[in-house]
């Protein structure tokens, strides 16, 4: 993938795919575990984060994303950092 960026053509041609391949490989890889369990179809932590990016120029608490996927404010903050490896609050202050 380090060799296709050096070329503009080749990475036109290829690196959407080569990025593919490279998310791919990732996810089944040994570390794979902590990005599915974040980003799994249908999980919680997940939806959390697409809210937020839809919220992004309003004010948004924990209570409000706990709320938001059903879970109370300590578990939810649990999950999170499980999940991100940031508190819901440094992520917020991340975006």
């Amino acid at each position: 993938m380090l060799e296709v960026l050096n070329s503009p053509v080749d990475t036109a041609v290829l690196g959407s795919g080569l990025l593919r391949e490279l998310c791919y490989a990732v996810l089944k890889g040994e570390s794979g575990a902590v990005p599915r369990r974040a980003f799994g179809v249908g999980n919680e932590i997940a939806r959390t984060i697409d809210y937020l990016s839809t919220h992004l120029n309003e004010p948004v608490s924990i209570d409000d994303m706990a709320a938001h996927v059903d879970m109370s404010r300590a578990v939810f903050h649990r999950r999170f950092k499980e999940a991100t490896t940031l508190s819901p609050l440094q992520f917020v202050k991340s975006r």
